[in-house]
């Protein structure tokens, strides 16, 4: 996906540049409901290079071109994999499948695994992840990647993959690939020196896995609030020191230490980068700093040199930054939770796992939504957890041993809400507690008649 930069031809705004001359924009009208279910409206502007997202600073348009907007970019054959033997096949299959790329991971008999995209992948006269000028651009991709420019990873030296939403690319595949917003790879880490530790992993080791809630990505943020609130001269800042005695390295249900501990990195985070904030949002409003995954090296940099150049100027010294962000932390985990006591990890991260019906007719929420349940784990764990996010499944079996494999699925497989099954799974899926990836014997069975 690119954006590319156009240039509007004369003052009234309905032409723009391309290589062949001035070119009419084409209009489509796009009706949209809202949340209340009131119809409205709207004029959406195309081009060559795709539809007009918004307006640069400068107020050219732009305009996003996205591989899926291609012809070649929709096809059949993925099905192709059922057919696939190893993983060579398989590789081979995926590069060619006209889907939205994605990671794809295989493994076959014989112990080989890989790691490819599937899905097309555009060829680039420029690199990515910028805005490209319309005369750069082109009206369309220089071309395709055949199967053996896509990036792929065989049978790696530690003998594992994975991937956890994190950068599996360096160099010149990272290149073709771009930036999808891949997250922080501390989860990947995690998943990574677990795995590391199987010899030969079984069923109960991969839930292991899923289930981990052990909170490395903020470990080194507890040991630095307690750095900062020692050397604090704020008796109110230094009060906040025996909150942190329950931290036990985990984003556990009932530790106020770890909800303290990670809304003192988004309070500290917000005040380091606010002047650069700033910066950015006075040259575009739709902007904004603290939505980028990779801050956190950068950011760690900082506090660690703490140089005074980038001290955000309304702070006399780090310290100050530091108390303030400590005090905001307690100040707003006390509105959440309404005391600091009652500030659980528990009761800040519950799930809140809603039909779509219900989102739209609030009154069936008792009916159609799942109860509301505190939680272990976060963002940055192996267990993800949110109150609005989670694990959309977990499950792990061995092709032929299908019946120790176990699955699990928020809400259930149910679909109705009127039925005894409704909701059944969704307890074991919260718990963590495995349950049989193959069918349970028959209890009631449905007949249709004519």
């Amino acid at each position: 996906m690119d954006l590319i930069q156009l240039e509007y031809t004369d003052d009234t705004k309905q032409r723009y540049q391309t290589p062949n001359g001035p070119q009419a924009f084409t209009k489509r009208q796009v009706r949209v409901l809202d949340s209340s279910g009131e119809e409205h409206l709207t004029e959406q502007l195309e081009s060559l290079y795709g539809p007009i997202l918004k307006h640069d600073p400068q107020g050219n348009p732009l305009a996003v071109r996205w591989t899926q907007y291609s012809p070649r970019a929709a096809n059949m054959n993925l099905l192709q994999m059922e057919q696939a033997s190893n993983v060579n096949d398989a590789v081979a299959i995926a590069n060619v499948s006209g889907i939205p790329p994605q990671n794809l991971m295989a493994a076959d008999a014989e112990g080989n695994i890989a790691w490819t995209i599937a899905g097309i992948m555009p060829k680039r006269n420029y690199e990515g992840d910028k805005l490209v000028p319309w005369p750069l651009a082109g009206t369309d991709f220089t071309g395709w990647l055949a199967p053996q420019d896509y990036p792929r990873v065989f049978n790696p030296a530690s003998g594992q993959l994975q991937t956890a939403n994190s950068r599996v690319a360096s160099g010149d595949d990272l290149a073709k690939l771009g930036d999808g917003g891949y997250d922080l790879g501390i989860r990947q880490l995690q998943i990574r020196d677990h795995l590391a530790k199987f010899s030969k992993a079984n069923e109960a080791d991969m839930l292991a896995v899923q289930l981990d809630d052990e909170a490395q990505f903020y470990g080194e943020w507890h040991q630095l609030l307690r750095q900062h609130l020692h050397a604090s001269g704020q008796p109110e800042a230094t009060a906040l020191l025996p909150v942190l005695n329950d931290w036990d390295g985990h984003a556990s249900v009932d530790s106020v230490a770890y909800s303290l501990v990670r809304e003192y990195r988004l309070q500290v985070r917000d005040r380091v980068w606010e002047p650069l904030q700033a910066m950015v949002r006075a040259k575009d409003t739709d902007l904004s700093m603290l939505g980028l995954r990779q801050l956190d090296g950068p950011l760690w940099g900082l506090l660690e040199e703490r140089p005074m150049h980038w001290l955000n100027p309304t702070y006399n010294d780090w310290q100050a930054l530091f108390d303030s962000a400590a005090l905001a932390a307690k100040k707003q985990l006390i509105e959440d939770a309404g005391s600091l006591g009652k500030a659980k990890w528990g009761h800040l991260n519950r799930s809140k796992i809603q039909h779509p019906l219900s989102r739209a007719v609030p009154q069936l929420s008792w009916l159609l939504d799942m109860s509301i349940e505190a939680q272990s784990g976060d963002s940055f764990l192996p267990e993800v957890t949110g109150t609005n996010k989670g694990a959309s499944e977990r499950f792990a079996v061995s092709p032929g041993k299908e019946e120790q494999g176990y699955f699990h699925m928020p809400g259930g497989q149910s679909g109705h809400p009127l039925s005894p099954y409704y909701g059944a799974g969704h307890e074991a899926w919260h718990n963590g507690e495995a349950t049989p990836f193959l069918p349970m014997a028959s209890r009631e069975s449905l007949i249709l008649q004519n």
